[in-house]
């Protein structure tokens, strides 16, 4: 069995305020930003093609309950279910799906 700060190095228990400024910045860019600017991408992409797609995003049980400490990743997972249920909503009827 693994802890949870060893499968993911930058996940640190706690509440964010003993996190410092960078800490925060790289759990960010890392669990939420890269998943916006992905899926960004590639809806650009597939409507250029004009082709029906599916987008599938990764979280975590973290996305639609709270977790005792690591509030920031809890924070991002929650941002990637509602860019994942944003974009299906926004773009389901243009032939894109996101799961």
């Amino acid at each position: 069995m693994y802890k949870l700060e060893q499968l993911f190095p930058h996940y640190r228990e706690g509440f964010t305020e003993h996190w410092k400024r960078e800490e925060y910045d790289y759990e960010y860019e890392t669990n939420h930003r890269a998943v916006y600017l992905g899926c960004q991408r590639a809806i650009k992409i597939f409507l250029e093609q004009g082709t029906t797609a599916n987008i599938v995003n990764v979280a975590s049980a973290a996305s639609i309950r709270g977790l005792k400490g690591g509030a920031t990743y809890v924070m991002t997972k929650h941002a990637v279910l509602g860019i994942t249920r944003n974009i299906s909503a926004s773009f389901f009827e243009r032939g894109i799906r996101c799961y």
